[in-house]
């Protein structure tokens, strides 16, 4: 690195005064033309004028073709060093994250909080209780859900959730809505009834987001599967090709054979990549 500085500098050096050496060689052999054409003692009829600005206009040329081949070409190889810098990284990083495997980087899954669901009891779970929930979505922001044979499921994250909770907040009621009477009071009437949690039955569950149209093909497709051979950039290649238009995939569930129908063994997520990028 120090002889490649060295060498840069002498050709730099070197341009400088070859460029010193031309523009005063230009310049002192314009002054002896100039002096010779307006000399007193000849006789010509070529006036001051014209040979001021002939001149300027070649003095003016000349300056600034050297201006632009010198710093045109420090600016083409300041720019081909940083594109050459670039590429070297990027090429480094891929190839750090190509030399790390999936089953070493990954969080186990005794590692993380899941949920794990019989298939079609999706109702069952209230989603502002899943955020309240000191299990869930605590470190990590999201909560991977398995069904009972530990298969991936879906990818639910608290953003998600959150989103779906404000779209599906009442308004606020009216005057004459909000009163009630004594005998329904009293007698309880056919309002929703109240869980043990303080949820009700008609708050917003599981299976309402997924089978929401917008909000649901999030959670059931925001994820890609890898086998545990495979490496990290697997896995980030895996999540930019599942991600689409309406689907961003940050998640990547680990199985033996790389198939959805096989136990999760770990996870990888899109923060766990970029820490694993950085080439020391």
């Amino acid at each position: 690195m120090d002889t490649e500085s060295k060498l840069e500098q002498e050709k730099s050096n070197q341009r400088f005064w070859l460029s010193i050496v031309i523009v005063s060689i230009s310049l002192i052999g314009l002054g002896v033309i100039s002096w010779y054409i307006l000399s007193p003692a000849k006789d010509n009829t070529i006036s001051q004028e014209t040979v001021f600005t002939t001149i300027v206009s070649l003095v003016g040329t000349w300056i600034g073709t050297l201006l632009a081949f010198y710093f045109s070409r420090d600016s083409y190889e300041s720019a081909s060093r940083n594109t050459q810098e670039l590429v070297k990284q990027i090429t480094t990083t891929q190839q750090k994250l190509r030399s790390l495997r999936a089953e070493d980087k990954m969080y186990q899954l005794s590692q993380i909080s899941y949920l794990k669901i019989k298939s079609g009891e999706e109702d069952k779970y209230i989603l502002k209780d899943l955020l309240a929930d000191e299990k869930y979505l605590k470190k990590y922001n999201r909560l991977p859900v398995l069904t009972e044979e530990l298969h991936p499921k879906y990818m639910v994250h608290k953003s998600l959730i959150t989103d779906y909770l404000l779209t599906k907040q009442p308004q606020s009621p009216t005057p004459s809505q909000s009163t009630t009477s004594p005998s329904s009071s009293s007698q309880g009437g056919t309002g929703s009834a109240t869980t043990a949690s303080g949820s009700t039955a008609s708050d917003p569950t599981l299976e309402n987001l997924i089978n929401d149209q917008k909000f649901g093909e999030q959670a059931k497709k925001s994820f890609a599967v890898v086998k545990t051979s495979d490496s990290l950039e697997t896995a980030k290649l895996m999540m930019e090709r599942t991600t689409t238009d309406t689907v961003l995939c940050s998640d990547v569930f680990v199985t033996e054979n790389g198939r959805i129908t096989s136990p999760v063994l770990g996870w990888i997520t899109n923060v766990l990549i970029n820490e694993n990028s950085t080439v020391d």
